[in-house]
């Protein structure tokens, strides 16, 4: 495609991607629409804006390096914040004493399933984005 490299909109096509991918993902294995937007939601405000705000940020330092080097700093920021975040979640439902052991477990599994589904789907729109929606810096349009 021919979209203007720069850190928002390099951010903005990865989280629109990743957004669509995860929601597909959770309504293709849950067979219920419903069930889909409400994990989407629940992945976007758990991983997916924090990702998007360090995508942003961490992209005008990076923004004159080459569309590879971006590549790898998005896909760096992604396990990073999804690794981080997911364990930070896992061991507060572990340190809690509410509801039963099964629900606790239950949870968790939940929050680690929602964090690989968040990675990968981030990794998909890094490459679709990179590889195929951005032009090169030299390029006229």
């Amino acid at each position: 495609m021919n979209l203007k490299p720069s850190p928002l909109v390099e951010a903005s096509a990865v989280l629109g991607i990743a957004i669509f991918g995860i929601f597909l993902t959770f309504t293709i294995t849950s067979a219920n629409v419903q069930t889909g937007l409400t994990m989407v939601t629940n992945t976007a405000t758990t991983f997916l804006l924090p990702m998007f705000t360090f995508w942003a940020v961490i992209g005008l330092f990076v923004r004159n390096k080459s569309k590879l080097y971006r590549f790898v700093t998005n896909l760096v920021i992604s396990a990073i914040v999804t690794g981080v975040l997911s364990n930070l979640f896992i061991s507060a439902v572990g340190d809690s004493t509410i509801g039963s052991d099964a629900d606790r477990q239950s949870a968790q599994a939940i929050v680690a399933g929602m964090a690989l589904v968040t990675f990968f789907a981030a990794a998909v729109g890094a490459v679709l984005t990179y590889f195929w929606l951005i032009r090169e810096r030299n390029a006229k349009a």
